[in-house]
């Protein structure tokens, strides 16, 4: 993960360079912060979806996740 948090904002600031360049003129300027601040946003987001799945997982009971069960299927026994 660590390198998509690192080549991600390398491939933002790539695009808008290559836009800058197709226009003639800069219209963006490339800061650090802009680079730290969104390899820091990959990060997050890892660290989120990573949360968000172990949580999922532990509703799992039988290799699935819990849903209601069909209703063409209340009522009948296996």
């Amino acid at each position: 993960m660590a390198a998509a948090a690192v080549l991600f904002p390398r491939a933002i600031e790539l695009s808008q360079l290559s836009i800058s360049v197709a226009r003639g003129y800069s219209y963006r300027v490339t800061e650090l912060d802009d680079v730290l601040l969104d390899f820091i946003g990959v990060l997050l987001g890892d660290a989120v979806f990573v949360a968000l799945r172990a949580r999922n997982m532990m509703t799992v009971t039988d290799g699935g996740p819990r849903r209601a069960p069909s209703p063409r299927l209340r009522g009948r026994r296996p």
